[in-house]
This record gives structure tokens, C-alpha cells and sequence, in this order.
């Protein structure tokens, strides 16, 4: 998930919380940060990006296009750019892989990942299940020919009618 977060980090904005890691008893295990183009889980650097030699006009409206192909990090991305001002979900729902994963060492040739717990996003929302688009689309896909895809359709008359596009 780190690099898909970092990679998009200068649409996303600087020193932003996008959202966290939660245990079971949603207590915060973990916050999402970007920090000069880095991401950060609470003061941890986990990846390092350079940044664009020409930088992107902020606030710039983002559509996000999710379905129940959009699984683990692709679920993550979005999570990451929920409740960002000028962003919508377009689609379907997410696949369901909102879980936060742990490796726990059992012995020296041997590791076990498990779930456990849930990501929020940055206005606190908790995840236990698939993310909810804010523009329901079912069907209308059309990947041989995106131009008559109802879900690039949709997103693109949002983005149209965003104020940063007039």
C-alpha cells in the first residue's frame, strides 16, 4: 500500500493524516501520514519518494473508481483519499480486504501474516467491511472501449462540474 499512497501523494497534499491502522477495540494502532512527500506511520518512515521536478496544482478534483476489483491496497489508496476536499468515490463496492496485517515469527524459516485489525480513514471512519462508493454505478462497464464506460462516464461529468475545472 505505501508505494500506491506515496505515488499519488502529490494529488493527495503534505502534511496530511489520510488515515490509520485500528485494532479490534478501535483503539488507533498506527497513523498515516504524509510528510514532504514521504509516508509516515505515526513517526515511522516506511517509504521515501522523490519528489516532482514540476509540481501539481493543489486541490485539484480526483475521482476514484472502485469495484469489487479494488481489493487490499487498491482498498487502501482509497481509504487514503476519502473525506479529501474535491474527491469522490465513483463505482461499486470494494472487494472487502480492509484488514491491517501483522507478521508474527514462529522460527527462523518461518513466518505467519495475520488480519489484525481494520484501517479508518482520515475522519475517523472505520473500515470492517468493503468501502461504499458516494456514486453507486452498477454495470455499465465497457473495458474494450472506456469512452462508453457508465462508471469514466459519471466521473467525468463530476470532475466537469468541479470548480478547479471551470
Amino acid at each position: 500500500m505505501y508505494p500506491m499512497i506515496a505515488g499519488i501523494s502529490d494529488l493527495i497534499g503534505d502534511n496530511e493524516k489520510l488515515g490509520g491502522f485500528v485494532t479490534s477495540n478501535n483503539r488507533s494502532d498506527g497513523e498515516w501520514l504524509l510528510k514532504n512527500g514521504n509516508f509516515y506511520v505515526d513517526s515511522n518512515q516506511v517509504l521515501d519518494r522523490k519528489k516532482l521536478k514540476k509540481p501539481i496544482k493543489k486541490q485539484l478534483p480526483i475521482a476514484v473508481l472502485i469495484s469489487g476489483y479494488t481489493a487490499s491496497s487498491g482498498e487502501m489508496t482509497a481509504v487514503a483519499l476519502i473525506g479529501r476536499s474535491k474527491t469522490k468515490l465513483f463505482g461499486e463496492e470494494s472487494a472487502n480486504y480492509t484488514t491491517s496485517n501483522q507478521g508474527f515469527k514462529i522460527d527462523k524459516n518461518s513466518e505467519l501474516n495475520l488480519a489484525v485489525g481494520y484501517v479508518a480513514d482520515r475522519t475517523g471512519k472505520i473500515y470492517i467491511k468493503n468501502i461504499k462508493p458516494d456514486f453507486e454505478i452498477t454495470g455499465g462497464d465497457n473495458f474494450e472501449d472506456l469512452k462508453y464506460d457508465e462508471k469514466i462516464i459519471q466521473s467525468i461529468k463530476w470532475l466537469k462540474n468541479e470548480p478547479a475545472n471551470r
